[in-house]
């Protein structure tokens, strides 16, 4: 005997997958029966799930590594060379870190140039 819980988880399948079957209808994409709608609706939601889960250890890993080169820099420490690792991880996900880093890539190879020129003033 089907308790009022699992009655209803019934009903909100059979609502979700005939409103999927319906789209699919208007939208011209072949999903054939019901079963074929949930799995398609099950799919994508777990694609989503694994893209936020890995964007939130991206900016986890990303955020700790960048905040202790932040610190890096009033203790010792390689700060140069940590706060751009913390940018690189969170460039794998974040179009901020991304240009960010290009801007400090940018100012480094300025300053390296400037440093390194013929003629530079010692």
């Amino acid at each position: 005997m089907l308790g009022m819980v699992e009655w209803l988880g019934l009903v909100l399948v059979a609502c979700v997958g005939g409103a999927l079957l319906a789209w699919s209808v208007v939208s011209g994409r072949r999903l054939h029966n019901l079963a074929e709608a949930l799995t398609w609706a099950v799919n994508g939601t777990v694609r989503l799930a694994v893209s936020r889960a890995k964007k939130t250890i991206v900016l986890v890993t990303g955020g700790a590594v960048l905040l202790a080169g932040v610190a890096m820099i009033v203790l010792p420490g390689p700060a140069v060379v940590v706060i751009p690792m913390g940018l690189g991880i969170l460039a794998t996900e974040f179009l901020w870190a991304r240009r960010l880093l290009a801007r400090l890539h940018e100012q480094m190879r300025g300053a390296a140039k400037r440093l390194f020129s013929k003629g530079a003033k010692r």
